[in-house]
């Protein structure tokens, strides 16, 4: 049976090497369903301690990550708990057994997450900050009139980054 989870506020950017997806977690069915679908045991029980705002985005980032590794793979997301996503002794993500650089970040209800062809990849996001000049010295007089909303500029700093 072939499950595709599609939560209202997931966002997926791709090019040739770099898969970037951004999820919304704000909504209040999105841990159970994420806890009982998409986790594995041993993401579980990597979190049963944690205070309940960690675990949130604990599962966002995983559900973002392993969403962004399905359509960079070019595979049915299927199953979710086919892929399990720790950490190195140094806290960096990995996805079990896979060949591929990640990274998963989150800020106030969004979780990003990343994914490379072998390669090493980071990514930051941070909700609220304002576009800079530096920004603007490579955007185009009509995008930055489209940048003035913040999901624009949200979708484009996933653009900038890919």
């Amino acid at each position: 049976m072939t499950h595709l989870f599609h939560y209202p506020a997931e966002i997926t950017v791709m090019s040739k090497n770099i898969t970037l997806t951004v999820t919304n977690y704000n909504d209040q069915s999105f841990s159970s369903k994420v806890k009982n679908d998409i986790l594995t045991v041993q993401e579980k029980e990597y979190i049963k301690n944690a205070v309940s705002s960690r675990c949130r985005e604990f599962e966002a980032g995983r559900y973002s990550l392993k969403t962004a590794y399905f359509k960079h793979k070019k595979e049915e997301r299927s199953n979710f708990r086919e892929i399990s996503v720790l950490k190195t002794e140094y806290g960096q993500p990995f996805i079990v057994g896979k060949s591929c650089g990640v990274s998963i970040t989150h800020d106030a209800g969004l979780a990003a997450a990343a994914v490379s062809n072998n390669s090493s990849i980071g990514i930051d996001i941070h909700c609220g900050v304002q576009f800079s000049d530096e920004y603007r010295m490579f955007i185009h007089g009509e995008e930055q009139k489209m940048l003035q909303s913040t999901e624009n500029q949200l979708f484009f700093l996933m653009l900038y980054g890919v």
